[in-house]
């Protein structure tokens, strides 16, 4: 099972733009094939240009100012045990959870995957405004984040599934191709 966690957020346009970069860093999301584990939900293109499409939302709903009593974003992580799943499949898993949970309410979020640890992680960086209402995102300690963990299982255990299904269906394709040698001889 996956580990959700709440990391501390920033307060400042600044510190977005700094937890955007370090959940970004290509040390850290590039897989050795040189594929780069970076999705934006309801934002596109470049680092830049989440970090300024974020930053629009802000603006258009007049709550762009830097302020002490509310946060410019979420910063969720989605942490998995060394060698429980693939940095692709951590990936797949930590997109359909942001876009349940965030992005299909209007929400923008950016999904960085780092391999740098010894267990594949999900970084969530979620924008405090929603781009369709301008509400501020509510999480409220218990009741939200515990809907949230049981999502987050819901999909590793689909995952887990679908790899011991496939497991099993190569298993009697191997049998059948050794019954048919075996035959054969």
């Amino acid at each position: 099972m996956a580990i959700i966690k709440v990391v501390k957020a920033g307060k400042t346009k600044a510190s977005l733009k700094s937890a955007l970069n370090y959940i970004a860093n290509e040390e850290k999301i590039t897989t050795k094939t040189g594929k780069k584990l970076i999705t934006p939900l309801n934002c596109w293109g470049s680092l830049k240009n989440i970090y300024d499409t974020m930053i629009a939302t802000k603006e258009l709903y007049r709550k762009a100012i830097d302020n002490i009593n509310s946060e410019m974003y979420k910063h969720f992580q989605q942490s998995f045990k060394p060698n429980e799943i693939t940095p692709e499949k951590a990936h797949e898993i930590g997109k359909k959870w942001a876009m349940q949970n965030f992005a299909q309410d209007g929400f923008e979020v950016c999904i960085c995957t780092h391999l740098d640890t010894e267990h594949i992680h999900n970084h969530f960086i979620i924008n405090s405004v929603n781009a369709i209402t301008g509400k501020t995102i509510e999480i409220h300690a218990n009741k939200t984040l515990e809907k949230l963990k049981y999502s987050s299982d819901d999909y590793v255990e689909h995952i887990i599934y679908q790899l011991l299904k496939e497991i099993y269906l190569l298993k009697i394709k191997i049998m059948n191709i050794i019954c048919v040698k075996n035959i054969a001889f």
